[in-house]
């Protein structure tokens, strides 16, 4: 199985062979090489068994034996370690039962742990943190609530959302796009239900978010002024509209201002912000419905 995450200007993967490889941008230390030097082709990180990988600003990366590890830029305390200190190597976080796991472009983190449980560290400026303050922040997880139902977790710029086991979709954080998707503008600092349908991935990016429903619809919210939303146009919806041409989406990813989608048969659809060609198209300009890219 392969794992894969962008953050704004570089990139990880995970292998098969359980080796995490990391290239681009390295001015925080975030490609995990115990330096600040820029990489355009891959780089081995150290360690074996790695199983997933969260970036943004920063790394979150977990091990086959459920351990979690983090590296990269850390002034938020988004890396997790009970510091603000910028580290260029992975370094533990406590525990050894984590989950799914998300990494917000440097600002924050979350995560989930076997057991269901849903945490949170680095910057609440905005709520984010789910726990009802907005302090400057926590560099150690926290629990958010008592709940053991989460399943699967994003993080964009001061939002996330999360899934339960039951399907329903919660989000929390900035709002001023409409991108935590209730209908509102409002900051939330706790979690809010984000309609009644049932759904199976959700992704943030700086200010929109996407989700998948059970039947494989593709739902986006909130800031869409560079079609980021799929839906034709560049106004943006505080509650979810559908992307257009896509019924049979199995994962989403939002980046910055820009949206990505794998359907069942291997095609990866994008749309979006496209200055530098991220949406992977023979062209740079900005498109405001879902493309084909390619075939697996």
């Amino acid at each position: 199985t392969a794992y894969e995450m962008c953050g704004r200007d570089w990139s990880s993967d995970v292998c098969s062979s359980d080796l995490l490889w990391a290239w681009g941008l390295n001015n925080v230390g975030q490609l995990g090489q115990n330096n600040r030097i820029n990489y355009s082709s891959p780089v081995q990180i150290p360690g074996i068994t790695w199983n997933s990988i969260a970036s943004g600003g920063n790394s979150l990366a977990t091990k086959t034996d459920g351990t979690l590890w983090s590296w990269g830029y850390n002034a938020s305390g988004a890396l997790g370690l009970n510091n603000r200190t910028n580290y260029s190597s992975p370094v533990q976080i406590p525990g050894t039962t984590w989950s799914s796991i998300a990494s917000g472009l440097g600002y924050g983190a979350a995560a989930t742990k076997t057991d269901g449980t849903l945490w949170s560290w680095g910057s609440s400026q905005y709520g984010q943190l789910g726990n009802g303050t907005t302090v400057v922040g926590y560099s150690s997880p926290i629990q958010i609530g008592s709940l053991t139902n989460w399943k699967q977790v994003s993080v964009g710029s001061y939002i996330v959302a999360a899934i339960k086991t039951d399907g329903t979709l919660w989000s929390w954080g900035l709002n001023a796009n409409g991108q935590l998707g209730n209908n509102s503008t409002s900051t939330s600092y706790i979690p809010l239900q984000i309609g009644s349908n049932l759904w199976k991935q959700a992704a943030c990016g700086f200010y929109h978010t996407a989700a998948i429903q059970s039947d494989g619809t593709l739902w986006t919210w909130g800031n869409n002024g560079f079609g980021q939303l799929g839906n034709n146009t560049t106004t943006n919806s505080s509650t979810p509209v559908t992307v257009s041409n896509i019924n049979n989406a199995v994962k989403i990813k939002a980046t910055s201002f820009s949206s990505f989608a794998l359907l069942s048969d291997g095609t990866l659809m994008s749309w979006g912000y496209n200055n530098v060609g991220q949406l992977g198209e023979d062209r740079k300009s900005t498109r405001l419905n879902s493309s084909h890219v390619r075939t697996s």
